[in-house]
């Protein structure tokens, strides 16, 4: 009795404890899975080889590479790196609230992904992913040494060439005539030798794959040859075969041709065009859907595309608005018509329906429910969103008596499971020319279920603030000291699940109290695991109390307490430059694990510099670690005298356990800085040109900008332009540099194209000061992707040594509207051409007006039947900044004319 009574005290005393200790949440263990990553600009352009797509992706989501990440507590911070050692020579785009990393350009990017905790901020998780950007396969390639109707002879050799660039693209020339024998060359099949053994007319094919594994054919061209000379052959004629029992093989279907192109409206805000050959190569920006202003001919953009999809040759349209009734709609589809495509929007009146149905035929039992009802027209569009609000009386009842179901409004109940009634539906959509109903019905029948439990998913978790979802991925086990939370789920066969309290779960304990302990019930629904020694243990779930209905099992081990048995130190690069002026920096992380191979938060970390080579290179001045980071300032080095730089080589620490790190040391000059206005440095840097309507003020319109000016400062005086890219096959000469002289150059390229000079006064070079300007006087920098490049190059007689220095990547883009010309009044006496213009017209910009003195010129013209036009109007646009920006737009003759 005396050791029943002990046994009770202390498991009385551990509720107590357990009720007064407040649980903190350990922080979860993040880990990168992968440190590198290919993506394809433009990602896959729907080629397919036996049914499969080829996966090449044009960006990357970075919840697929980090382990453990929940979006509900924690958040990235993508960044890319500018400093690895190794130049930038690509370029991406991230996007934090997305997760994602998106090809731009060519070429290698450090991205350093970053994961935090929402609620603190703290960071959980800093590794840099190596993302390499490669072209998608090209379809304008190119073939040499064959031409498309060519005449060759019998013993003729030639040699076929489909040169590469630095891209995907993998070659193949074929042919199936026994008269021609093709021998491959080259790995990658850029060269084939092609060899006429007989004459004849042969067909060649040359062809561009995505890979060499997956053989997905991006792109095909023929060449039809003909080929003479040599011995004729002899023809043997084939004896009659002799006909058998054996049925004909049935012939391989070929592809069907696609039709005419046709459109169609499905839906309030969706529209089908069948026939599109390659449907699944098209993407939102190759659609253009706009009407037509009245009287005009100008076509206005209309909302924005939400989705698009295909399916064989039709490809759906979905857009974010729903069109508006009996207008017209022109839609364009780059690369598959020049000629709009139109169709009538569906009208969406009482009268216009022709059909009810709905979309709820199994409904849960013992609870009212929905049958969904939705009204379509004549042609199958679904108008319930612009209907359902106007019909007056929707009728819904059981077709004969039943006793398993009732109604209720538009509702019905269901009294057991597994019972099907037949229900009518009737509306009432107007009335006839004699006053009679115009009713529309239909019947429907209805089945009711009850969802079965098909099991219970659990997991146990360090942190109780994020509620198990049916997706999460499981974990069953905790170590020895550690708080730890269990949830559960159970999960129906109707794919519904139910936490523990909508089960009814009121009583929870274990089956081996010696190893687990229930303790409190937490916030989430779940419920405290105190663990009292390694070992396992079932937890048991009952509904009305300790003797009522067991309903689940979730089985828990107890792992030994953790301890600390590995310290992992890594750099975030190799070079770090002391020099105090350039203000270079490097990152040193160190991670304590436990003998699981998780990392063990808040172990102390120390630092020291090894000795040795304190007396060989310099000292280092050493920080603490924060959360296991530490910044190491390059102007903390300081060199020894003479001595131009080295390694640096430190211990990292954590009671017994230590790593070693090393980095390299220099004092370098930094030879170049961008500076945006007052903004810091940056690789990849956007102007807004666009200039955006703001409150009119007398005389003008005033707008705002949010456009900058670029400047980059080189330390020489001798900064000049190559219209050409370098490379060391180039002498001196054509630097215009003597031998020996080492001088430094820029390019730039404008879309991939590269630009020979610049012209104007927004891209300059005065003193080895490159500028971008975004606004000059009457005139703007033009939209596009600048990529400039700065090189460094020693002339020389033969050959030169050409280095890249850096890089940046200037993104132009211009939002401004276009202006909208409304005319106001048919005609005017006025003389003077300005002022009949602003009785007859208004301006719009932004949705707002300009006013009459923002007009500083109309171009007037006669047509040959007399008649006098508008042609082209200059307005004013003032800014604070920039100033005044005057800019001409043409005027349409339909609303141009002067009556």
């Amino acid at each position: 009795m005396k050791k029943v009574t002990k046994l009770l005290a202390v498991l009385l005393a551990l509720v107590l404890v357990i009720g007064a200790i407040p649980v903190s949440a350990a922080s979860t263990d993040v880990k990168l899975k992968k440190e590198k990553k290919t993506l394809y600009l433009g990602g896959c352009k729907g080629t397919k080889s036996n049914g499969k797509k080829a996966k090449f992706y044009e960006y990357l989501n970075v919840k697929k590479i980090v382990e453990n990440y929940d979006s509900k507590t924690m958040e990235f911070v993508l960044e890319v790196n500018e400093d690895k050692g190794k130049l930038n020579t690509g370029e991406v785009i991230t996007n934090n609230s997305k997760g994602r990393i998106t090809a731009k350009s060519v070429g290698t990017v450090y991205v350093t992904v970053t994961v935090r905790k929402k609620s603190t901020q703290k960071p959980l998780l800093s590794r840099d992913v190596k993302i390499t950007v490669n072209k998608n396969a090209d379809k304008d390639f190119t073939v040499k040494g064959i031409k498309d109707g060519g005449e060759y002879e019998v013993g003729e050799k030639l040699t076929v060439t489909m040169a590469r660039s630095n891209d995907t693209d993998y070659r193949e020339l074929l042919s199936d005539d026994d008269g021609v024998t093709l021998t491959k060359k080259t790995t990658k099949g850029t060269k084939y030798v092609v060899n006429f053994e007989k004459a004849g007319t042969y067909t060649i094919k040359a062809r561009t794959y995505q890979s060499n594994t997956y053989k997905g054919t991006t792109a095909e061209k023929t060449f039809k040859v003909t080929v003479t000379g040599g011995a004729e052959p002899t023809t043997t004629p084939e004896p009659t075969p002799t006909p058998t029992t054996e049925p004909t093989a049935t012939p391989t279907p070929t592809e069907a041709p696609v039709g005419d192109l046709a459109i169609k409206q499905t839906k309030l805000n969706a529209f089908v065009v069948s026939g599109v050959k390659d449907a699944a190569s098209i993407k939102a920006a190759d659609i253009t859907v706009y009407t037509k202003l009245a009287g005009t001919e100008t076509e206005a953009p209309f909302g924005a595309i939400k989705d698009v999809s295909a399916k064989e040759s039709d490809l759906t349209v979905q857009m974010y608005s729903t069109f508006d009734a009996e207008q017209i709609y022109y839609v364009k589809i780059a690369g598959v018509t020049d000629k709009a495509l139109t169709f009538k929007a569906a009208n969406y009146r009482k009268e216009d329906i022709a059909k009810i149905g709905i979309t709820n035929t199994k409904v849960l039992y013992n609870q009212m429910a929905d049958l969904g009802i939705r009204y379509y027209n004549a042609d199958g569009v679904d108008i319930t969103e612009k209907v359902e609000s106007i019909i007056p009386v929707v009728t819904l009842s059981p077709s004969s008596n039943i006793t398993d179901a009732f109604v209720s409004g538009n509702q019905v109940y269901f009294m057991a499971p597994d019972k099907t009634c037949v229900f009518e539906i009737s509306i009432t959509k107007g009335l006839t020319e004699y006053g009679e109903a115009i009713t529309l019905k239909n019947e429907f029948a209805v089945t009711s279920f009850e969802p079965k439990s098909s099991g219970l998913i659990y997991t146990v978790t360090n942190d109780d603030s994020v509620y198990l979802k049916k997706d999460d991925k499981l974990g069953t086990s905790f170590a020895y000291k550690d708080s730890a939370v269990i949830e559960a789920l159970f999960v129906y066969d109707d794919g519904s699940v139910k936490t523990l309290d909508q089960e009814g779960v009121d009583y929870v304990t274990t089956s081996n109290p010696d190893v687990l302990f229930i303790g409190t019930k937490c916030p989430t629904g779940g419920y405290y695991l105190i663990a009292n020694n390694a070992g396992e243990s079932t937890v048991l779930f009952y509904k009305g109390g300790a003797n009522g209905k067991f309903v689940g099992s979730a089985k828990v081990t107890v792992n030994p307490e953790k301890k600390p048995v590995a310290i992992d130190a890594k750099v975030s690069k190799v070079n770090l430059n002391v020099n105090p002026l350039v203000g270079d920096t490097l990152e040193i992380t160190a991670t304590v694990k436990d003998q699981y191979g998780n990392a063990l938060t808040g172990q102390p970390i120390t630092i020291t510099q090894t000795d040795g080579t304190k007396t060989v290179t310099g000292i280092a001045s050493f920080g603490g670690f924060i959360d296991g980071k530490l910044t190491v300032k390059g102007s903390d080095i300081v060199l020894n005298s003479g001595v131009p730089g080295g390694a640096i080589m430190a211990t990292v620490s954590s009671g017994s356990l230590s790593a070693t790190v090393t980095f390299t040391v220099a004092n370098q000059d930094k030879p170049n800085l961008w500076k945006v206005n007052s903004v810091p440095e940056a690789k990849n840097i956007q102007l807004n040109t666009g200039i955006l309507a703001g409150d009119a003020k007398p005389s003008v319109a005033t707008m705002s900008v949010e456009g900058m000016n670029l400047q980059y400062f080189v330390r020489t005086e001798n900064l000049k332009m190559l219209g050409k890219n370098p490379t060391p096959a180039m002498k001196a000469s054509e630097f215009g540099i003597a031998t020996g002289e080492t001088a430094y150059f820029y390019t730039i390229t404008k879309d991939g194209k590269l630009l020979e000079s610049v012209t104007g006064t927004l891209i300059t070079n005065v003193g080895g000061k490159l500028t971008f300007q975004a606004f000059g006087v009457n005139e703007k920098l033009e939209a596009g992707n600048y990529l400039v490049m700065f090189y460094s190059v020693t002339g020389g007689d033969t050959t030169s040594n050409v280095s890249i220095l850096d890089s940046r990547s200037i993104t132009v883009v211009d939002n401004q509207p276009a202006p909208v010309i409304n005319r106001k009044a048919e005609k005017s006496a006025n003389p003077s051409d300005i002022d009949a213009f602003n009785e007859c017209y208004e301006i719009i910009i932004g949705e707002k007006a300009l006013e009459a003195s923002a007009v500083k010129a109309v171009n007037v013209h006669k047509d040959t039947e007399g008649r006098r036009f508008f042609e082209s109007v200059t307005i004013l646009i003032h800014n604070d900044i920039y100033g005044d920006f005057i800019k001409e737009y043409s005027i349409p003759n339909s609303i141009g004319l002067i009556k």
